[in-house]
């Protein structure tokens, strides 16, 4: 600590030389903010995650000829395939990675390839080792997918510090959790742990503050396009169109963004003003007027994400500048928050806001309003 603040220490990278020397694709993906969408989505949004510090997690098998597609179009950006086994199924004994699936990932021309594992529940260090064992025998260019169950970064953080540290191999996270993990002071603790083993660590499946992990030295993050790829296990209920708010730091449903501009358009207009390049400057109401909301949403989206990624990382990535800078922005999201209760209420701020604010320990936070927790 210094002055009372918590502070978050960079570590010299011992594993770096193996891991770049392994694959140089590596390299690549450092502080990169990927799109993660499903395969219909993929062409329709590669043209704007082909930009410095973007790329695309597609996710699914059928993942696998999407990829091809964009990248045979020329897509010049890191390509991921994530086969989301987690989903349905749990790891056992006899779970086998699949050696067929990496190598169709090569084979496709994907230099890093994420193993299909399956979800580790509370608490199985067997099926952990399993998984990360397997993974180390699949050869170089290989990611081992971890879905964990949210108390390995809390109640079993020693546990999961050794068994990834004795593997020494770059592991992609997906934390499950019944709402937003990064939420929750202890699991972004220990994530920021984990950071500091020096292993490649990327987090799929997250929402937008998961930029925050790269502010705080993570490899690389992966924003879901939709709101059940912003999870470990997908929505049943029918999703509505959600638009990201930069000012806010979340996604907001549409029909909330039109009910503030229809109640006090002077004050929503500022704080839903968004300058990146599909938007350019307008207000996102904009975006419900339009004859294909959900591509040109999906465009200010991955446009808006890689804006926001380059801002939030140009003091330099896992620097004490950087971690300050992020967590002020979070606090100034929070403020906005407030402003916008006064003409649209039930809009409460996201707690991931403020537990990314705490991590630098960034005092002042303002308190809630009685009008934002009106519903």
């Amino acid at each position: 600590m210094t002055n009372g603040r918590r502070r978050h220490p960079t570590r010299p990278n011992r594993h770096g030389a193996r891991f770049d020397a392994a694959h140089a694709e590596l390299r690549r993906l450092r502080g990169a903010l990927l799109a993660q969408a499903d395969p219909a989505d993929g062409a329709g949004i590669a043209r704007w995650a082909d930009r410095p510090g973007g790329g695309l997690v597609l996710t699914g098998r059928d993942g696998l000829a999407v990829a091809q597609e964009v990248l045979g179009a020329g897509f010049g950006r890191p390509v991921l395939v994530d086969a989301a086994c987690y989903v349905r199924n749990r790891t056992h004994r006899r779970s086998r990675l699949s050696a067929s699936w990496i190598d169709w990932q090569h084979g496709c021309g994907l230099p890093l390839a994420l193993t299909d594992s399956a979800y580790i529940g509370q608490g199985d260090i067997e099926s952990l080792r399993l998984v990360l064992a397997q993974a180390a025998d699949l050869g170089p260019g290989v990611v081992a997918v971890l879905p964990l169950h949210s108390s390995w970064l809390v109640d079993d953080l020693n546990q999961l510090c050794a068994a990834v540290g004795d593997a020494e191999i770059p592991i992609a996270l997906v934390i499950d959790h019944a709402s937003d993990p990064l939420g929750v002071t202890s699991i972004v603790d220990g994530l920021l742990r984990l950071l500091l083993l020096g292993i490649p660590v990327m987090v799929l499946r997250a929402d937008v503050s998961v930029v925050g992990a790269l502010c705080f030295g993570g490899h690389t993050a992966a924003v879901g396009l939709r709101a059940n790829l912003r999870s470990r296990t997908p929505r049943r209920r029918a999703e509505h169109q959600s638009v990201l708010v930069p000012h806010l730091l979340r996604f907001v449903d549409q029909r909330q963004l039109d009910a503030a501009m229809l109640a006090d358009p002077q004050s929503a207009t500022p704080l839903l003003r968004c300058d990146c390049e599909v938007c350019d400057g307008a207000d996102l109401s904009w975006l419900a007027a339009t004859t294909e909301p959900r591509e040109f949403g999906d465009a200010h989206t991955v446009s808006a994400l890689l804006r926001l990624r380059d801002s939030a990382l140009a003091a330099g990535a896992g620097s004490m500048r950087c971690q300050d800078s992020w967590s002020m922005r979070c606090v100034a999201a929070v403020e906005r928050h407030h402003q916008l209760a006064e003409s649209l209420y039930g809009l409460p701020p996201q707690p991931a806001l403020r537990t990314w604010a705490a991590a630098s320990g960034v005092a002042g936070l303002p308190q809630p309003s009685s009008a934002t927790n009106r519903s």
